[in-house]
């Protein structure tokens, strides 16, 4: 297990009905990794949704019975660095599960969810995590929680002739080889390693808020190698002082209730969820590490 550090990974989802999805939580994460392209040479996709925020990725799974969903990993398209809910991306689900030594480090530009506790560190749900959301029927932005009545947290484990023991979990020890600052920041950077963190961050307001973190803060993978316009890490996968993007912004955590109207970013590309078992829910939401 992981300890519990003070950061969280703050994200913002606004979703219109265009894809199927259940909001099912992923039970681990591993920011900046993606599988190698051996393993994604062998293993196509189940499902793909482009245009996508981080967070809809990890919190929905996109498979629909009988297909059960072990893993998903985002690939970010930095175009949409500094939208509101950013990064943005590609979502690609899929009824395997990488091993540890499929992963491969990808600073900035991928982050990978396991569901079932197949892999990843684990993550926590709080209960108040929530800034608004937007029914897919209406589109319209409503400040407060959602229904959480609509979780379904395991919901694709009941299906029949589905056997969780079957899955190859990661052992503990292998999941301590992926330890490092990499993945201890609240909310992935929007921007790639040697731009400023673009994320806009969210005001405080009634159900939270959060200063997004500057881009100094975030680390790269320890066995991460930059390539030729990663100019500011020319010693390799530490920055140098000179080269390094730093932020105004400050690397607050998500803040408590306080008086603030959250505005829905019309912005921000638009994410799908449509179908019978959808949630139908937009939310902020925290991953504890």
């Amino acid at each position: 297990m992981v300890s519990r550090s003070r950061t969280a990974f703050a994200m913002l989802s606004f979703l219109a009905g265009l894809v199927s999805a259940n909001w099912d939580p992923s039970t681990g994460y591993l920011l900046n990794h993606r599988p190698t392209a051996a393993w994604l040479g062998k293993k196509k996709p189940s499902v793909s949704s482009s245009n996508i925020q981080a967070s809809e990725c990890s919190y929905n799974t996109r498979l629909q019975f009988p297909n059960v969903q072990a893993f998903a990993w985002f690939e970010v398209n930095h175009a949409s660095d500094g939208a509101h809910g950013c990064p943005y991306g590609t979502c690609r689900a899929y009824t395997a599960t990488p091993a540890p030594g499929d992963m491969e480090p990808l600073f900035t530009d991928a982050h990978s969810f396991f569901w079932h506790k197949t892999g990843g560190f684990p993550g926590s749900h709080p209960k108040n995590g929530a800034y608004g959301y937007e029914p897919s029927s209406t589109g319209k932005f409503i400040e407060g929680p959602p229904d959480f009545s609509t979780r379904q947290p395991g919901h694709d484990s009941k299906y029949p002739g589905f056997d969780p023991k079957k899955l190859q979990a990661w052992p503990p020890s292998a999941i301590n080889n992926f330890k490092g600052p990499d993945q201890s920041v609240k909310h992935p950077k929007c921007g790639r390693p040697c731009e400023q963190n673009r994320d806009p961050g969210s005001s405080p307001g009634a159900y939270g808020g959060y200063q997004p973190a500057p881009a100094s803060a975030y680390k790269p993978p320890k066995t991460w190698k930059p390539s030729k316009g990663d100019t500011c890490f020319a010693n390799g996968n530490k920055p140098t002082s000179t080269n390094h993007p730093n932020s105004n912004n400050t690397g607050g955590l998500a803040t408590g209730p306080k008086n603030h109207k959250e505005d829905s970013p019309k912005s921000a590309p638009q994410a799908g969820m449509k179908g019978k078992h959808s949630s139908h829910k937009a939310m902020r939401l925290r991953f504890r590490p």
